[in-house]
């Protein structure tokens, strides 16, 4: 510890007062002139003003590698002490490169966050465009091209009842006019094997008809409405998955701007406790060493 005195003077000042025309005994000549007092004593000379001088550093690895001698005069601002700035210098050193690190993290974070961020929409757009598809689907089969082909086929059973039955009559006929002797046998088998072909075809009309009725278009429905519940699903998950990745990456970013921030503040300290490796005189005066 330290402490600086200023020297404390006293001036004191004596005159003489104008003489008068009446007074009396021998005049002389006088000069203006310093009139000096001299006081000779033996004491403690105590200063008017002293400041204490300590380390503020509270690193116990400061050492002293200068300090000035007891006595020395000196100025407000002038060096009383030096530490040894090594370590701090140090220090420094590994928290600029902490600081620059935790910073390239973050903006690493934030790049990352943008990207998750056009992926989620990517992906949600993919699975809101299927399950709009999945709609349209269910859609079409209720009311669009399932009804039709259900009605395709109905009309195609009625059609190939009609052809049955018009066969079966031109057979009828052809018979009458054979027993009559109008038509060869030929022609009557030719007759014959057209209603044999109506019947095939009438019969493959009606089971398509009910094969559409009863599998085909059940079995489409199902299936469409099966699309659009597990397009549903999808769009649901990808939506929290998109949540999900949110917050994984703002936990992230927030980690690394608390990591940034904290070596930020250390690099503060460490460059405070640098600044502090040299102690200046507050005021000048005279440097005192104080025993404790």
């Amino acid at each position: 510890m330290f402490g600086a005195s200023v020297l404390f003077c006293a001036v004191m000042c004596t005159g003489c007062s104008p003489s008068r025309e009446d007074d009396l005994g021998p005049a002389a000549v006088v000069s203006r002139g310093d009139l000096r007092v001299e006081v000779r004593t033996v004491g403690d000379l105590q200063a008017a003003r002293s400041f204490s001088i300590a380390s503020e550093i509270r690193s116990n690895r400061a050492k002293v590698v200068e300090v000035v001698p007891q006595g020395t005069p000196v100025s407000a601002g002038d060096v009383i002490i030096r530490f040894d700035p090594t370590p701090f210098q140090e220090d420094i050193e590994k928290f600029r490169v902490e600081r620059d690190r935790a910073a390239a993290l973050l903006l690493a974070a934030e790049e990352e966050m943008k990207l998750v961020a056009e992926q989620n929409k990517e992906a949600q757009r993919n699975a809101e465009h299927t399950f709009m598809l999945a709609e349209l689907d269910i859609e079409n089969v209720l009311k669009g091209e399932g009804p039709v082909t259900l009605k395709k086929r109905e009309v195609a059973e009625a059609q190939g009842s009609e052809t049955l039955d018009a066969a079966r009559r031109e057979l009828a006929d052809m018979k009458a006019l054979f027993e009559r002797g109008f038509v060869t046998r030929a022609e009557l088998a030719q007759a014959e094997s057209a209603v044999r072909q109506a019947e095939r075809n009438y019969e493959l009309a009606k089971l398509e008809h009910s094969t559409e009725r009863e599998y085909m278009r059940p079995a489409n429905v199902q299936r469409a409405r099966a699309a659009v519940a597990e397009a549903e699903k999808a769009l649901a998950q990808i939506k929290q998955q998109a949540e999900s990745k949110r917050e994984k990456q703002r936990a992230l970013i927030e980690k690394a701007q608390t990591d940034l921030e904290d070596a930020s503040r250390r690099l503060a300290l460490a460059e405070n406790e640098l600044a502090r490796t040299v102690v200046r005189s507050p005021a000048t005066g005279y440097v005192v060493y104080i025993e404790t």
